[in-house]
């Protein structure tokens, strides 16, 4: 009989869990919580719920959140939650969610400590964030109990054993993020198009790319294209920084799922100047669609990022740095075979350390050891 693992993802890290939970029915029966939230996923329960009609043994159930997050009627879904483990009775509960709301607590002390694993996308709270001591206090009351912990980057995970250092951390790369497959080729048409892809704030630094932009172009590189794809709350702040509009494609919205493939596959590069980074996940997008990468050189993207493979960094926060590095990418593009010399070795390294088996791998040897040791 198959050892039974209970599954929660909510909706912002469900992308994280889709590629993998049905490559382990292999070895598990899984039972699957999805919680989506009042308004704004990405997801729609249907797209669950037909993955659990397709396997025999995946059990889906989706929980449809009608209450934002702060209010405090919220603890009550979460308290479903926890009446669900109760009737599941699973030999390893894996949650992939963060202590984000005081009303989640309930859940997360509730866990049986033995056979849990909690997932942590930071290995601190970065400061830049609002309400910074309050993410540290919600953090510390959930890490400091949990004993099985997942993370996605190596130097997250360091961070992360500075506080919590009586956690046992099981560590690996986020996996690829696949969206379908695209409609449309890239066509070599002169204009090297560097694309931004997801939610646009002060971490993701996308004035000082659409600064570099300007200076590119200043400098008589012409033959551009800036695309900037993503939702954002204060954009007029942001498009103050374009002094040329022919050269920039914005659109800013929630972009839907199906977009995706497309513009990834409509692009040159994909370029990150982030500020701050745990870990991305549209760098995943891009490493999936071989979309060559522009990063900052900050270790949650030089964790990853091999120069002269998957793509190049500048240095974090250096306007001119950034401008250099998009002239090199811009000539190299320009050289047909040298870039796709790149993308060739892009593809090959993608080949050697993200595929599904790796990945797989991975989970099964992680609820392996916890449920060994539980039973100990």
């Amino acid at each position: 009989m198959k050892k039974k693992i209970l599954w929660v993802s909510p909706d912002c890290f469900a992308d994280c869990d889709i590629p993998y939970v049905p490559s382990l029915l292999d070895e598990f029966d899984i039972y699957w919580l999805i919680f989506l939230p009042v308004k704004g996923s990405r997801y729609r329960a249907s797209d669950f719920t037909s993955l659990g009609e397709k396997y025999d043994n995946l059990t889906v159930k989706v929980i449809q959140s009608t209450l934002r997050e702060r209010d405090p009627r919220k603890v009550f879904e979460y308290f479903r939650i926890i009446r669900s483990i109760n009737t599941i009775k699973p030999d390893v509960i894996y949650c992939n969610a963060v202590p984000a709301s005081p009303w989640q607590i309930p859940m997360f002390i509730s866990l049986p400590k033995k056979k849990t694993i909690v997932t942590a996308h930071q290995g601190r709270v970065h400061v830049g964030m609002g309400h910074y001591w309050y993410y540290n206090f919600l953090r510390d009351i959930v890490y400091r109990r949990i004993k099985n912990v997942n993370m996605f980057s190596k130097s997250q995970a360091d961070l992360f054993k500075q506080r919590y250092s009586s956690a046992r951390v099981f560590q690996w790369p986020l996996g690829l993020k696949y969206f379908g497959e695209t409609t449309v080729k890239n066509t070599n048409d002169g204009v090297v198009k560097f694309l931004s892809f997801g939610s646009i704030n002060f971490a993701k630094h996308i004035d000082l790319f659409l600064d570099a932009a300007n200076i590119v172009y200043e400098r008589g590189y012409k033959d551009i294209k800036v695309i900037i794809r993503g939702w954002c709350q204060n954009w007029h702040e942001y498009k103050s920084h374009i002094k040329y509009p022919d050269i920039v494609d914005e659109d800013i919205r929630m972009i839907n799922n199906s977009e995706i493939p497309d513009l990834f596959t409509n692009a040159d590069y994909f370029v990150q100047p982030y500020r701050v980074v745990s870990q991305s996940g549209p760098f995943k997008i891009a490493l999936r669609y071989n979309l060559p990468l522009i990063t900052s050189d900050l270790p949650g993207f030089a964790d990853e990022m091999v120069e002269n493979t998957t793509g190049f960094m500048f240095k974090n926060n250096e306007v001119e740095s950034l401008v250099n590095i998009m002239i090199k990418a811009i000539k190299l593009k320009k050289n047909i075979d040298e870039y796709q010399t790149l993308k060739f070795r892009m593809n090959e390294y993608v080949d050697d350390n993200y595929s599904e088996a790796i990945l797989v791998k991975q989970y099964s040897d992680m609820f392996n050891e916890v449920m060994k040791e539980e039973n100990n």
